[in-house]
């Protein structure tokens, strides 16, 4: 009697472990798909001469996971556009995308244990190189090169990443390249975000678990209650001491890629609550306390999208002229420090003054330049304070920027041939403001 007593509660133990663990892995697997670039470009210098260069057919691959019925993917940016350059003894290995289309492998009879099939081609649409997030765009029949007119995609949807209780359980998914091709599902518990004392940490704000994920993983899934809530993205370093972390960028990092897909192709995405990225514990500042501006600036006679105009939006407590001179310093410091940074670095002056055709005095007195030598705005600029977002269309006139919310800004557009836009605002609460068609009026 008392093995009988011990043992079945041991049992219903692990069968609810069981249960819990079966509970986790989605019904439908469809929407969890690896991607291939299509082809990479590689390049090796020697001594700064290019030795060679060459294609490849299929290169880096990753995950994805589509969230809308039309095909749009979820991915890493560094999964949608690999690039890198690696030192090989004497030489110099450069790789990048060489185009804007990726595989796409879908799994076959909703099936986790199959090998998923090349299915489909997506098109890369946007992405947000800083934040390390990309959206693509299933566009065709991978085996028959024909257009998909009538998507109905399987997707998951987005959920809120900041409202998770400590502890509990997340489930990866992912195509890990160390495991193979099959669809790979971990699970791990919560651990809040990280958070660390150096503003530069390209972790601040992801979300950490101890999931095991791997290379391949990166642009995968991270789901709670069977919702995307993240995207594994990294590990943590091997020489770290203690447990191997996993890193997720929060859904809330994908704002900018969302906005280049709405304003700049004019196709539906999937919302993502304004509530969410006011939580408290969403630590990264480009999407919690400021607001993106977006617009396509065209010629009001032509009605044609006018490419590197330049597009400022700066704060209204400043005029134009004193924003134009902030500018100029700016560019003055940056030049400065790169020689200091040369001097410093060994470079003789003789050969640096000859090099940029100045005397040689010129080099010694900017080797004193302080930042006490520039304005006070440049000083609270460096600071972190907002002064100026400056930036030049793209070939479809689309621009966007990323501002405080709540301050009042003058945006300022001007094109060569054009008359120039001088127009006040203040931006709105949601997540981003869409100034729609801008038209330039020819001189």
């Amino acid at each position: 009697m008392k093995t009988r007593t011990v043992f079945y509660p041991v049992v219903l133990v692990i069968l609810g472990l069981s249960l819990v663990q079966a509970q986790q892995i989605p019904k439908n697997v469809k929407p969890f798909v690896r991607l291939v670039t299509e082809a990479v470009y590689v390049a090796e210098y020697r001594g700064g001469e290019l030795v060679r260069s060459y294609l490849t057919k299929e290169g880096s691959s990753g995950s994805g996971t589509v969230i809308s019925r039309d095909g749009l993917i979820l991915t890493n940016y560094h999964v949608a556009k690999p690039s890198g350059r690696i030192r090989n003894g004497e030489s110099t290995i450069v790789y990048y995308a060489a185009s804007n289309s990726l595989n796409v492998y879908e799994l076959s009879n909703n099936d986790p244990k199959s090998k998923p099939q090349l299915r489909y081609i997506a098109d890369y649409l946007g992405g947000d190189e800083d934040l390390d997030m990309a959206i693509l765009k299933i566009v065709a029949d991978a085996n028959t090169g024909q257009a998909i007119d009538n998507p109905e995609f399987d997707y998951v949807p987005f959920g809120n990443p900041f409202d998770i209780p400590m502890n509990q359980e997340l489930t990866l998914l992912g195509y890990p390249g160390k495991g193979g091709v099959i669809l790979n599902i971990t699970s791990g518990p919560y651990n809040g975000s990280f958070v660390s004392d150096e503003a530069g940490d390209s972790r601040n704000g992801r979300i950490k678990t101890v999931a095991p994920i791997a290379q391949g993983n990166s642009g995968g899934s991270a789901l709670f209650q069977q919702r995307l809530i993240g995207v594994p993205s990294a590990v943590s370093l091997p020489d770290e001491a203690g447990a191997a972390f996993s890193y997720l960028n929060p859904v809330t990092w994908a704002i900018a890629p969302l906005i280049v897909v709405r304003v700049k192709h004019e196709l539906n995405v999937p919302e993502i609550d304004p509530r969410w990225v006011e939580s408290e514990y969403n630590y990264k500042e480009s999407t919690k306390n400021n607001i993106y501006l977006a617009g396509k600036v065209r010629g009001a006679q032509s009605r044609q999208p006018l490419e590197n105009a330049l597009v400022l939006v700066f704060r209204g407590d400043r005029s134009f002229k004193e924003i134009t001179t902030l500018i100029e310093e700016v560019k003055t410091i940056s030049q400065v420090a790169k020689i200091q940074k040369a001097v410093k670095s060994g470079t003789d002056i003789d050969d640096l003054a000859d090099s940029l055709n100045v005397d040689e005095e010129v080099i010694e007195r900017l080797m004193k330049v302080t930042l006490a030598n520039f304005s006070e705005d440049v000083q609270r600029m460096i600071q972190g304070e907002f002064f100026y977002q400056l930036s030049t269309t793209d070939d479809s006139g689309f621009f966007m920027q990323n501002v405080p919310r709540g301050m009042r800004m003058v945006l300022y557009i001007e094109q060569k041939g054009y008359r120039s836009l001088n127009r006040d605002y203040v931006p709105g609460a949601g997540l981003y403001d869409n100034f729609g068609i801008i038209n330039l009026v020819q001189y």
